[in-house]
């Protein structure tokens, strides 16, 4: 409807009608499909859930410190945790599964490049999707990567600082 609407002006067409006609249906043509929609909330974000949504605590004293301490880093915005970023926007979580789909796509997907361990890091945080220990997913798998470790930059710096030798010196001429 907004083409015809959108070309009625231009059309110089004296023969034509510059009428638009909208038919309304009353009955919808496709049926509504029954999805399952298992549980979204992936399990490490349940204690900051409960704690900012109701105000619920764990039951270990260790387990309420950390979690009143970590909290400050989140918030939930339409029923979905986020976590706030250093220089970014906020981060939306998401479990370790979804985790490993993203970096397994930016890794060996269609945009790859077998960036090294901070590269692929700071690559899967402009996709604005944070879960714990994703540095350390990372890491691991450019450590299993074959074409990672292949082509990797060699260090060619010695392991020990040098030290220079003065016995020499005497018999230099």
């Amino acid at each position: 409807m907004s083409d015809a609407l959108s070309k009625l002006p231009s059309t110089s067409y004296d023969h034509l009608t510059k009428k638009v006609i909208v038919e309304v249906l009353q009955e919808r043509s496709i049926d509504n499909q029954k999805v399952n929609t298992g549980s979204t909330t992936p399990e490490w974000t349940k204690p900051f859930v409960d704690y900012l949504h109701h105000g619920v605590l764990p039951d270990d004293p260790e387990e309420v410190r950390k979690v009143k301490i970590r909290a400050s880093y989140f918030t939930i915005r339409d029923n979905q945790l986020y976590r706030r970023g250093y220089l970014s926007p906020w981060l939306r979580c998401i479990s370790k599964t979804e985790g490993k789909a993203f970096l397994e796509g930016s890794h060996s997907g269609d945009a790859s490049a077998h960036e090294g361990t901070r590269a692929l890091t700071c690559k899967i945080l402009c996709l604005w999707v944070y879960w714990p220990d994703m540095y350390n997913d990372v890491a691991a798998l450019t450590k299993k990567c074959k074409e990672c470790q292949a082509f990797a930059a060699f260090q060619n710096q010695p392991s020990m600082p040098l030290t220079s030798i003065t016995s020499p010196w005497p018999f230099h001429q």
